[in-house]
């Protein structure tokens, strides 16, 4: 009887030993993943604050000749505004 209660808990204490062994090394995947993404992170963050040291460039000059004139025309009574565009000859 005590040769069988032995046995038992040889064969649990193995099969604890195999999942300890198991969840080691996924805890030593997650570990590496989460090094992976902090220095991903950190590279992210050293490139914003790059991105945000660089102005924006400047916008283009206007055009010499417009190809569109606008007007202002107020046509509703209670004064919205809008624009109409004119083809320039």
């Amino acid at each position: 009887m005590e040769a069988a209660i032995q046995k038992n808990t040889n064969d649990e204490l193995k099969t604890l030993q195999v999942r300890l062994s198991i969840l080691e090394s996924e805890l030593q995947q997650a570990i590496t993943r989460a090094e992976l993404a902090e220095s991903e992170l950190e590279k992210y963050k050293i490139n914003e604050k790059k991105e945000k040291t660089f102005r924006p460039p400047i916008p283009p000059p206007m055009p010499s000749i417009l190809l569109y004139k606008g007007t202002m025309m107020s046509a509703t009574p209670n004064h919205k505004r809008y624009y109409i565009r004119e083809i320039v000859t």
